[in-house]
């Protein structure tokens, strides 16, 4: 009976009702525009990465100079670089507090590497298949376990690396992209296009992404044994590898700082030696520095737009219910307790909201036509769609009770009587 009475008065008001509704139809648009990036950029947070960097550390080399008392000549030494950078690590991974040690060559988690190799299964149909070049983590199989990262099935990666050391391993996309299933990767061969090297597959890696706010991509993991360590460290030296630790207790700054300066000698080997460490997770940060600094300005500017949207709609409906205030006495006259005309009057707002909703999908399914909303990181699916439209309503319909029912309330304020009389 009260959504029939509503909605005839709705109708009988169209003329006025009709600038409140395109008004109403702009903002929700807008704040399904805002709700569908907050929940793109939350469901990518939330994601797993792959890939666990807490208690890791990345450690820092450097050579000592001929001007250091520490330094030897070059006849003296009996290592190469590659040599005494492995001799420091086996060390390390013998202390108690050590879980594990590991290389990599521009392949850390958060690193921004930029190593590119082709890739083609042997199989590959030449009308499907194009040459193209995916991104190569190299690395030692003590990375895996230093980093957290599994098979698909759950499965440790580090021993089956050192009984395949010839073989790579591959994310999800990759494997699908090649064999169209995940499953049937494991085993496969591939070509190295840029070598016409053939490879098998050992195994598919859970998702792996890049940093926190990036989707998993196609990737693929080759794993270097002692001879490359040597040979990458020989012609870039050692201190631009990128050795890992992994703790078996999380330690502070200083606590870490004290534990390597309690090892002395062993953190050197020749003129190489350790100068220092960087937890992950510091590195993560500041990484990610600029990423979160532009998610708090847009936080602010969506705040802004929020506040400018209360104003104007609890503005609307303030001058609305002001000019009628004479139904309002005659309402509480004729016995309606307060309670029940201000939530007359919410219902009212609501219901003229759920009017302009079937309009309002069909802007954004044009907005979904033009490719407007973002699809890269996150497939506009149907859930999304759901969870975006019933962010920018919930917030639209608070919007509306707080704009209806604080001038209701103080409307509500004055005596019936006098409104009538003033009438």
């Amino acid at each position: 009976m009260m959504i029939r009475q509503l909605l005839k008065l709705i109708w009988n008001q169209r003329r006025q009702n009709s600038w409140i509704a395109f008004e109403l139809l702009l903002v929700f648009v807008a704040l399904w525009a805002i709700a569908d990036l907050f929940v793109v950029q939350t469901t990518l947070y939330l994601r797993p990465l792959g890939y666990q960097v807490e208690n890791c550390w990345r450690l820092s080399f450097d050579n000592y100079t001929q001007e250091a008392t520490e330094y030897e000549a070059d006849t003296l030494l009996h290592k190469t670089q590659g040599e005494a950078l492995t001799a420091i690590l086996d060390r390390l991974r013998r202390c108690d507090e050590v879980e594990d040690a590991c290389v990599a060559f521009f392949s850390s988690p958060y690193s921004s590497g930029n190593t590119w190799r082709s890739l083609l299964p042997c199989t590959a149909d030449s009308a499907r298949f194009k040459e193209q070049s995916y991104h190569c983590y190299y690395v030692t199989p003590e990375y895996f376990n230093v980093f957290g990262i599994r098979g698909k099935g759950g499965e440790a990666l580090d021993e089956l690396s050192r009984k395949h050391p010839s073989d790579i391993f591959v994310t999800p996309e990759l494997a699908v992209d090649f064999f169209g299933s995940i499953n049937a990767a494991a085993g496969q061969k591939v070509v190295m296009s840029s070598g016409g090297t053939e490879v098998h597959i050992a195994a598919v890696t859970t998702p792996i992404r890049e940093d926190d706010f990036s989707r998993s991509t196609a990737m693929f993991y080759q794993v270097m044994d002692a001879a490359e360590v040597e040979q990458r460290s020989g012609l870039f030296g050692a201190a631009m590898m990128e050795a890992s630790l992994r703790m078996k207790t999380a330690m502070t700054q200083e606590q870490m700082d004290a534990f390597l300066i309690g090892l002395g000698d062993r953190l050197r080997d020749g003129n190489l030696y350790v100068n220092g460490a960087e937890s992950w997770l510091d590195k993560r940060d500041s990484l990610l520095a600029h990423t979160w600094h532009t998610l708090h300005i847009s936080l602010l500017l969506v705040l802004f737009i929020l506040l400018n949207v209360f104003f104007g709609v609890i503005s609307v409906f303030w001058l609305r219910i002001e000019q009628r205030r004479s139904e309002i006495g005659l309402r509480m006259a004729m016995g309606s307790t307060r309670s029940k005309v201000g939530f007359f009057f919410t219902a009212e707002g609501w219901l003229l909201l759920v009017t302009i909703l079937p309009l309002s999908l069909i802007v954004i399914a044009n907005f979904f036509v033009m490719e407007i909303p973002e699809t890269y990181h996150i497939p506009f699916t149907w859930w999304r769609l759901l969870l975006g439209l019933g962010l920018a309503l919930f917030v639209l319909l608070s919007i509306i009770s707080l704009g209806t029912w604080f001038p209701a309330s103080r409307a509500m304020k004055v005596q019936p009587a006098e409104v009538l009389r003033d009438e």
